[in-house]
């Protein structure tokens, strides 16, 4: 690709990730809880992989928008900005910052070997296994898993084993450059 079309690429993949993040302010703003808020942003960014799937080609600017959040949820969570996205008292960690590094080396290995399905395999288990574990734990967990450090739940680890295998098989069926094909 060109640097236009990567310049192009990174601003439209922006737009979606700001939507996303406009998203789950709104349903802040309308009374959501801080952790749907977070779990919108959490598994809705995992489209952002698909857009710079298709529209990016060098691995530098493909870990550049991720690598520019690092820096911004960094600060967001040093001043406590950007509340729609933070955990309940007591319970907030830096994971803003760590999901958006993940991210960025994700994109910097796997565009840089030229196989962006591999880092979508890595993205699509955080954001929708991780995510969705989360919520169907928090929802129908009952059950703890005490061989797991006694935090997770049997209904969580199921719903991140399906969404996980799911998200992995579409990315292994898909076409080149979002899938392997």
């Amino acid at each position: 690709m060109s640097l236009v079309g990567d310049a192009v690429g990174v601003a439209l993949s922006g737009a979606y990730v700001l939507v996303v993040l406009a998203a789950a302010w709104l349903l802040s703003r309308a009374g959501a809880s801080a952790e749907t808020a977070r779990k919108v942003v959490h598994i809705g960014l995992g489209g952002w992989w698909v857009i710079a799937s298709l529209l990016v080609g060098s691995a530098l600017w493909a870990a550049a928008l991720p690598a520019a959040f690092v820096v911004v949820n960094g600060i967001a969570y040093r001043t406590r900005r950007l509340s729609f996205m933070a955990r309940e008292e007591g319970e907030d960690t830096p994971g803003t910052v760590y999901y958006a590094a993940s991210l960025a080396v994700l994109a910097f290995c796997a565009f840089g070997v030229g196989e962006p399905y591999v880092g979508a395999l890595g993205v699509f288990c955080m954001s929708f296994g991780d995510g969705l574990a989360a919520v169907a734990g928090r929802r129908f967990g009952r059950r703890r898993i005490a061989i797991a450090g006694g935090g997770k739940t049997v209904a969580g680890s199921a719903a991140m084993f399906v969404a996980s295998f799911l998200s992995c098989a579409f990315v292994l069926v898909a076409a080149p450059p979002v899938g392997a094909g």
